[in-house]
């Protein structure tokens, strides 16, 4: 009798157990160093798009969102390798800010301004995302997310973003 009752207990401990390794398992990633995120989108169109260096306007029909990503980190980042927004794919281009605050842009509903401060401690970093027509091995991207896709410690890493910010022109570069 004193077997079974042992053997039923560790049959319960052992269930439990599996079942916290996979609840654990199932969480959303936590990206190692990673602290605090923001993301920010624009959209240009015709009017609000500079002219180009050599003097000429773009292509009058030129309509492009531009998304930037800051990151606040401690320790090092993963190697940022594509960025995803609903069909769309992006390739990464990190920039390490040194500077203790960072003008952002306004936003575009409020009209206030957007700063971004360094906290003590930590790395901070711009990426810039870039477009490229390479959509094969999209992951599944919710409705209005962003996601940030990378190799840490020899594995691969996403970050999923849903709060994007919109703001009004310029875009701070």
């Amino acid at each position: 009798m004193v077997s079974l009752l042992r053997s039923k207990n560790m049959l319960r401990v052992l269930f439990f157990s599996s079942f916290v390794l996979i609840l654990l398992s199932c969480t959303s990633q936590k990206i190692a160093g990673v602290q605090e995120v923001d993301a920010f989108f624009q959209v240009r169109v015709p009017g609000t798009i500079p002219m180009l260096a050599e003097g000429g306007a773009p292509d009058a029909s030129y309509i492009d969102t531009i998304y930037v990503v800051y990151i606040q980190a401690t320790g090092s980042l993963p190697l940022w390798e594509k960025a995803w927004k609903a069909s769309q794919s992006f390739d990464i281009e990190v920039t390490q800010i040194t500077d203790q605050s960072v003008p952002v842009g306004f936003h575009k509903s409020t009209c206030q301004e957007i700063r971004l401060g360094k906290k003590q401690g930590r790395q901070f970093y711009k990426l810039l995302l870039k477009k490229t027509g390479d959509n094969r091995q999209q992951p599944k991207v919710q409705r209005g997310e962003l996601i940030l896709q990378g190799r840490q410690q020899g594995r691969e890493v996403f970050y999923p973003i849903q709060r994007i910010t919109e703001l009004q022109m310029p875009l701070h570069e």
